[in-house]
């Protein structure tokens, strides 16, 4: 045989990594407290900083807020607002455990950067602020692993 049918193979179905069953859901409306609480704090800082930045960062700095500033703050307020809808969407353990684990990375890059600029409260309140959500995000966790152990 020649032409196209014959350099056809039959091959037979490819066996990839199987698909991991997905972690029971829990809905919205049964969320543990402090994960709920921690989403809509999220949410609403995201949206504070992506909207008007200048009042928090300028009542903050007592002074007007420069286009880097600003411009730190859009950013950081999307990355909140990303963390909050995927949270709220996926309220795994091990998905509240990463964003703990993001807010820790936060924390310790805004000390460092704490050590090396020159006005640094920003800086250290940008540290306190990621350190709480470090430790709360940590705790939701743990009781989204408990209410998802109760669900199954």
């Amino acid at each position: 045989m020649t032409g196209p049918a014959s350099s056809a193979r039959l091959t037979p179905p490819r066996r990839g990594i199987a698909a991991r069953p997905e972690p029971p859901r829990i809905p919205a409306a049964d969320l543990p407290g402090g994960l709920r609480w921690l989403t809509v704090a999220r949410a609403a800082i995201a949206g504070a900083l992506l909207i008007a930045p200048e009042p928090p960062l300028a009542a903050l700095k007592r002074s007007e807020p420069d286009r880097a500033r600003l411009r730190f703050a859009r950013i950081l307020g999307a990355r909140q607002g990303i963390e909050a809808a995927l949270l709220w969407r996926y309220p795994t353990p091990a998905a509240v455990r990463t964003g703990a684990v993001v807010d820790g990375i936060h924390a310790v890059t805004a000390l460092g950067i704490a050590a090396v600029v020159s006005p640094r409260r920003l800086a250290l309140l940008n540290c306190l602020s990621a350190t709480g959500f470090a430790l709360a995000g940590w705790q939701a966790a743990t009781a989204v692993a408990h209410a998802t152990r109760e669900r199954s």
